[in-house]
Formats: structure tokens, C-alpha cells, sequence
């Protein structure tokens, strides 16, 4: 898979685990909290794709590149977990964070062998 790919799935990703946990935790508190979740969400998207991009792309070690492509793996697969989880399968979002934590955790190493 390409790096830009990597990075643009992988710092969407983040961003709405992101702004979704920011906006959960602060929505009792805080009225408009989504006006806050969002540029936060934001800043680590965009700070995943910068790291993402930095891994994958240049002169850098291989324990590097493995790096940033289990991150980008763990993110997309964490993202994808919890979506078939709590949608698909219809379970609660407890059920649905573990089965995003499995599988963003066999795409990562999946996806760190291949680089």
C-alpha cells in the first residue's frame, strides 16, 4: 500500500477516535463540545499523518518504517474494529472498543511485516 494512503487513512482514523473521545468526555461539561473535540481531533490527524508520512517516506531505519506502519495499521484497524463492533454486529461500545483493539492489533503487525 502506498504511503500516502497509509498516512491520509491513518490520520482520518485518528481524528475521529479522536474528536469522538474529546466530545464524550466533555459533553456533560461543556455545551458546544464538539467545537472543541474537532480541532483537537484535527491536530492529531494531522500530527499522525505528518509522523506516518516522516516513517514511510526517505532515508530512515527499518525499525522506523515498521513503526509508522503499525501505527498506521493499529489506527485503521482500531477504527474499522469498533465501526463492525457497534454497527455491524450490533454489540455495546465496550465490545466494540476490544474488538477494534484486536483488530487494529493483527492489521498493525500485519501491516509492519510488510514493510
Amino acid at each position: 500500500m502506498p504511503a500516502p494512503v497509509l498516512a491520509i487513512a491513518s490520520g482520518f482514523a485518528t481524528f475521529i477516535v479522536v474528536s469522538a473521545s474529546i466530545e464524550g468526555l466533555i459533553t456533560h461539561m461543556i455545551a458546544f463540545s464538539m467545537l472543541f473535540a474537532l480541532p483537537i481531533g484535527a491536530l492529531a490527524g494531522a500530527l499522525a499523518v505528518a509522523g506516518v508520512v516522516a516513517g514511510l517516506t526517505g532515508e530512515v531505519s527499518q525499525s522506523q518504517r515498521r513503526g509508522a506502519g503499525s501505527y498506521a495499521g493499529f489506527s485503521i484497524g482500531f477504527l474499522i474494529g469498533i465501526v463492525a463492533g457497534t454497527e455491524l454486529l450490533n454489540l455495546g461500545l465496550t465490545s466494540g472498543v476490544l474488538i477494534g483493539i484486536g483488530f487494529g492489533i493483527v492489521l498493525g503487525t500485519w501491516l509492519s511485516s510488510k514493510l
